[in-house]
Order: structure tokens, then sequence, then C-alpha cells
């Protein structure tokens, strides 16, 4: 679960092979991003090219509307998820004011043909590009077809509701929909982070549990949620395990919002590693609870009902 080796980050990579880009913001790598990186690793097949992605940090929506936003995945599990679509790589170009004035036609001609060598570009129907965003799908071909690229404009994926999008991703979490959030990735949501020392109370009530603080990502709301937990020192496999997320109001500790997982049946001390949390089923809210001897029962019962939607094929 360390940095991507998959990973290049601009200016400093060049790729020096010819090319096929798939280019968007790729948060979350969900179901409409994976249709785009599809199209792309079957261009690359006919063009005889290395099919990568590339996207941009920070996220042009901080830089031009300067929004707070929290990601569904940083970018090396970004990374890794584009591989495990078939890609070659993650291309990261950093999203600034200089290359936010990038003019559409050096867009294309200083970024995808001379540093990047694509003979094939893919983008969404919706992708906009240049200085303010004056660059479409039809100027995208026109451009890239005059260069000699093949410019696919994938049509965007969508339900009942609408196109498959990150903020309705983002939407579901805040309200602890994690199914919901899972039917749009087409995977179950996970948060990475390194495990830190507490206050050992969960020891104390007789369930340990390791703590992690996944900065900068969109939590689930606050709540209790059967998941599965992976880490280094568990071995190989998904291990079960109940998590809370929030404030902690019957331990009233002052520390803020953290991340806690019991793990079933494991006592493996975590300290310093990486853990990786992969949300199942919400089973309640934060509730604050009359003392410790209640909060003891209500953590029995999350246990138990978590056990029972992870034994009934939750994942």
């Amino acid at each position: 679960m360390g940095a991507s080796p998959h990973l290049l980050l601009l200016p400093g990579a060049v790729v020096r092979e010819p090319s096929v880009i798939a280019i968007g913001n790729f948060d979350g790598v969900h179901l409409g991003h994976r249709a785009l990186l599809a199209v792309a690793h079957a261009l690359a097949g006919e063009l005889s090219a290395a099919p990568y992605a590339l996207t941009f940090d920070p996220h042009p929506a901080v830089v031009l509307g300067g929004k707070e936003l929290c990601l569904l995945t940083p970018l090396d599990e970004r990374a890794m998820l584009v591989v495990e679509c078939g890609l070659a790589g993650l291309i990261v170009q950093p999203f600034d004011d200089a290359f936010a004035h990038l003019s559409p036609e050096a867009f294309v001609a200083e970024l995808l043909q001379n540093r990047l060598g694509a003979k094939g570009i893919v983008v969404g129907t919706d992708f906009r590009f240049g200085h303010q965003r004056a660059g479409d799908g039809a100027l995208l071909t026109a451009l890239g077809e005059a260069r000699g690229m093949r410019v696919h404009c994938v049509p965007l994926v969508t339900d009942e509701i609408g196109p498959v999008a990150s903020r309705r991703i983002r939407q579901a979490l805040s309200q602890g929909n994690v199914r919901a959030a899972a039917a749009l990735l087409g995977r179950n949501y996970t948060l990475t982070g390194t495990v830190e020392q507490g206050l050992q109370r969960g020891r104390t009530l007789g369930f340990p549990t390791a703590n992690i603080s996944p900065t900068g990502r969109q939590l689930p709301a606050y709540g209790v949620y059967a998941a599965y937990a992976e880490c280094n020192v568990l071995g190989s496999g998904c291990w079960p395990c109940v998590v809370n997320i929030g404030e902690r109001p019957t331990m009233n500790d002052g520390r803020g919002v953290t991340v806690e997982a019991h793990v079933f049946d494991r006592s493996e001390v975590m300290y310093g590693e990486k853990l990786r949390i992969t949300f199942v089923e919400r089973l309640r809210g934060e509730q604050k609870f009359s003392g410790l001897a209640a909060l003891t029962t209500a953590i029995s019962g999350d246990c138990a009902s978590a056990r029972v939607h992870l034994r009934a094929g939750g994942a």
C-alpha cells in the first residue's frame, strides 16, 4: 500500500513511447471513468501505443473556483485503480495559474503532442480545456486530428438519476450511504491511512481499535459501519471489522474526528502501519450514550450486526 510506481509526475516525467491519453480528473475512478479508460485501452491496441490516464493536481475546481474539496482517492490510489483497468499509468499535470492560462492550441501541441507523444486522445463529452475552458470536444477533435491524433469523445455513463459523477459519490458518502457510493464507483469505498496511537479507551472496554486520520479525504457520515480491513501485519486478505467515524461524544476526549476500526478476532499492534478500510454497510449514526456501560453494550451489538452483514456477502 505504498506509493504507486505507475504515478508519473509532470513536468519531470516524459512519455517516450507512442501513447493514447485518457484525460480527466478521475477522482474515484468510478463507472464513468472506467468507460473512458476502456475506450483508451482499446484504442491503444489499435494504434500499437501505450494507454495512459492524464489528470490534474490540485483539482481544477480548487484553483479556478477556490473550493475546498475532499477527494475520493489520492493520486497513488488513483494510479493503482487506473492500472487495474489495463492502463500503463497515471500522468499528473500540476494545475496552477500558468497552466490554467494555456490556450487550447498550446494544450494540444505542447502537452499532448510534444511531451506525451499522443497518437490518440480519449475524453468525455463534457470535457473542457484551455484558458477559460474555451476548448470542447469538437475543438479537441479538430486540433488533434490536424496533428495526426485520433480523438474519441465518450458519452457519459448514466443511471436513472443522471450522469455518474464524483460529486454524487461525495453526496452519498456525506449521507452515510456507502451502498449508493459503491454502486456509482463499481466497488466499495475505501479509506487508507497510517495507524496512530490513540488513548486506548477502546482497549479498556474490550474493543481495541486501529485509528487513522485520512486528511483531505471524503469521510462517510459520522456513524458505525460494517467493513473490511487490510494491513501488512494482519497478513494477506481482508479482515472483517466494525468502524466508528466521529467525535466519540460519550468519551468526550476532545480529539476531534477519528476513524477507528475494531478488527474482529485479531490482536496485532498496527501503529505506524498503513491500514485500508473498505466500507460495506452503515449500521447506525453516531450516538451519545449515558455512560461506558451503555457504550460497551452498543459496541457489542454493533459487532454482532457487522458480522451478520459481512457473512451475508455484503462485500
